[in-house]
């Protein structure tokens, strides 16, 4: 993980919350917007969305995605343009 990139877990326990202000955004497969990660997400004014089932399995190491925390739209592509 460096700094810049999108967090994705099953989500943000107590332990990582030093990782998150590192993010430029937040996808946790645990849902709820008052969970430990979407909290601390909207502390430091990151985008987040939660509930993202499967989001560990389908996103991969390297693809480039945009997280809209309003709309709760991951966008995914695996190269470059």
């Amino acid at each position: 993980f460096k700094k810049g990139d999108i967090l994705v877990c099953q989500g943000v326990d107590p332990n990582m919350t030093f990782v998150v202000p590192l993010a430029a955004g937040v996808v946790e497969e645990r849902g709820g917007m008052l969970i430990h990660g979407a909290i601390i997400a909207r502390e430091y004014g990151l985008p987040c969305i939660t509930g993202a089932s499967n989001a560990m399995q389908l996103i991969e190491n390297g693809n480039h995605i945009t997280v809209d925390g309003y709309l709760g739209i991951i966008t995914c592509r695996t190269e470059d343009l």
